[in-house]
């Protein structure tokens, strides 16, 4: 989430079943290890590591990231965190 500049507590407050969806995901995952190092380097460097294929909360994380870090793309997103962002 630091990443894509989301913000879990906001987060947190607006959709609380949403973020527990995407901790139970990654609760399950088999991939940990190499997540944490993947986002670790890409934390470090600014490039693009491969969690980016084999997370199963990819595509909610950056839907999210681009809702809270671009308003004028938020109306065009159906999700109920899209109205928090603008």
């Amino acid at each position: 989430m630091i990443l894509l500049q989301i913000d879990r507590r906001e987060l947190a407050r607006d959709e609380p079943l949403l973020l527990r969806e995407l901790q139970g995901l990654c609760t399950l995952c088999a991939r940990k290890p190499e997540c944490v190092r993947d986002l670790k380097q890409e934390y470090l460097t600014g490039e693009p590591e491969a969690w980016h294929e084999y997370c199963p909360n990819m595509a909610m994380l950056h839907a999210l990231g681009a809702m809270h870090n671009c308003p004028r793309a938020a109306p065009y997103l159906s999700t109920p965190y899209a109205g928090s962002a603008a």
